[in-house]
């Protein structure tokens, strides 16, 4: 996507946003521009978030509060601006392609992937068939999903962001032809909760189906609290055996995130005393 479609889309999304909602989307732009086109786009968007005049001094928690409050679309549309000012950074993983097809990551945060995939191979050792299913939900830029088709699983991905789903694509296009052909597609765009496949006939799902193992790594705090009990509950109606939810136990100052959460707000949110495999993984950064 260009800097200048980009800024656009941003600009429009952002215009009827109060001056405090765009002191909290300023704030939240804790970047490092480290090359040209990310340059380039921050001088592009900066008319549309500068349109007030005046210090950026609210409290964090009140910019939260503020952030969690402003239209979905103007919260997305951020979502999309970090994810292009982002890369490039240390959370960001490598990617190397292999001779003959085909993906190896170096990841930006290695150990906790090397953990979260060693869980992910015991999920399918576990599951005992071929094929097993997958659904990422808050794919990024695709890591997870390359990393399951390539270890046999069929794999569905939905990411507010459109820039996670050009960076998926292009991913998807460096992979062996029998890997590619075991991806399912992407869900539409929107409220995480309106898009995962709960209601094919609403939502017109790619596949008709539920999911092995539904994964959720560094996404339910981004998410603002308006959804956020619909989207885990739609994580756990499109789940057939585990869920797999990762989120950051401190607090970032601000930087997207909405919230922090304890062990005791998982159990609650994905009610852990009636569901069986509503799984809690160990935290990470993102």
């Amino acid at each position: 996507m260009s800097e200048a479609v980009l800024a656009y889309r941003f600009a429009a999304a952002v215009a009827d946003c109060t001056a405090l909602q765009r002191q909290a989307l300023r704030r939240a732009l804790v970047v490092t521009l480290t090359e040209p086109r990310q340059v380039a786009l921050w001088e592009a968007v900066r008319p549309a978030l500068y349109q007030d005049p005046g210090p950026d001094d609210a409290p964090i928690a009140l910019l939260r509060q503020i952030a969690d409050q402003m239209p979905f679309e103007a919260w997305a549309a951020m979502n999309d601006l970090i994810f292009e000012l982002h890369k490039g950074n240390v959370f960001d993983d490598r990617v190397i392609p292999l001779e003959g097809g085909g993906i190896r990551h170096e990841f930006g945060q290695a150990a906790r992937w090397e953990h979260f995939l060693s869980v992910l191979d015991a999920e399918r050792e576990w599951l005992g068939w071929e094929a097993p299913t997958l659904l990422d939900v808050g794919c990024w830029q695709g890591t997870l999903v390359v990393e399951a088709l390539q270890r046999g699983w069929e794999v569905g991905a939905t990411d507010i962001s459109t820039g996670s789903v050009l960076a998926v694509q292009e991913r998807l296009a460096m992979l062996r032809p029998e890997d590619r052909k075991r991806f399912l597609g992407f869900a539409g765009s929107g409220p995480a909760h309106e898009i995962l496949p709960v209601d094919t006939r609403r939502v017109g799902w790619v596949k008709a189906r539920l999911y092995d193992v539904v994964v959720c790594q560094e996404t339910l705090e981004h998410v603002q609290t308006r959804y956020l009990q619909a989207t885990s509950d739609a994580i756990l109606a499109s789940a057939k055996h585990s869920v797999l939810v990762t989120a950051p136990g401190w607090d970032d100052n601000w930087s997207m995130h909405l919230r922090v959460f304890t062990e005791e707000d998982f159990l609650r949110l994905f009610h852990a005393d009636t569901h069986q495999g509503a799984g809690l993984g160990p935290p990470g950064g993102g």
